[in-house]
């Protein structure tokens, strides 16, 4: 499959580039550009029109990331996200959720992890690693307190729905999780949608985020 989509990647530090490179570099037709967060949004200008895929170093301050996410996607709403970062703290990822950022990943993550979270972007899919989705557990589940209104709305989730939840957690694509169910592509897909409605929610991360609230259990 050849991918049109350019990749910018906003990062400074060799070893990192050079691990985003090793990411990117083998997907069909992949147009990696580096650039530093100012000229990022000159070539936004320059092309606004045509679909980019942008991944930050989160690490890096000079970027500021979180504002940099707000002002482009409200600028460029098409521009898909992923974000990179050592370690990440709550309040953070809650606002990458809330400007819909599609993938957020930890610098622990191996090559082939974090390339399998672009092949998932790329499908159209949202993505969160397996070391950040383990973290939000532990963060809940050393809270005291819970939201009952919201345990009673995971508690709807039928068993094949709360499968399908933790199958796209996992990173799976609806077709891919299709085929590990062995039902119909449209079937995954009315599941999703009743998901969603149960829910509340109008993306994966927010199902996600809800879900590990409300029921850390059910990642299990």
């Amino acid at each position: 499959m050849a991918y049109s989509n350019k990749f910018i990647v906003c990062c400074n530090d060799q070893q990192k580039k050079g691990k985003f490179n090793a990411v990117l570099k083998d997907f069909v037709g992949a147009n990696i550009k580096f650039y530093p967060g100012i000229s990022l949004y000159k070539e936004l200008r320059e092309d606004p029109a045509h679909q980019k895929h942008i991944f930050i170093n989160f690490d890096e301050a000079s970027f500021k990331g979180l504002l940099m996410v707000r002002e482009i996607r409200l600028l460029y709403p098409k521009t898909r996200f992923v974000a990179v970062k050592s370690q990440w703290q709550e309040a953070t990822l809650k606002e990458l959720f809330e400007h819909k950022v599609n993938g957020v990943a930890t610098w622990n993550c191996g090559v082939e992890d974090l390339k399998y979270m672009v092949r998932s972007i790329l499908k159209g899919n949202n993505f969160l690693s397996c070391d950040i989705i383990n973290n939000a557990v532990n963060i809940f589940n050393n809270r005291k307190q819970n939201n009952g209104v919201q345990t009673e709305t995971i508690s709807k989730l039928s068993p094949q729905e709360k499968k399908i939840v933790h199958l796209l957690i996992s990173g799976l694509s609806p077709k891919e999780i299709s085929v590990h169910l062995e039902v119909k592509y449209e079937t995954v897909r009315t599941h999703l949608k009743n998901i969603y409605k149960k829910l509340e929610v109008n993306s994966m991360l927010n199902a996600v985020i809800k879900i590990i609230k409300s029921d850390p259990s059910i990642l299990y």
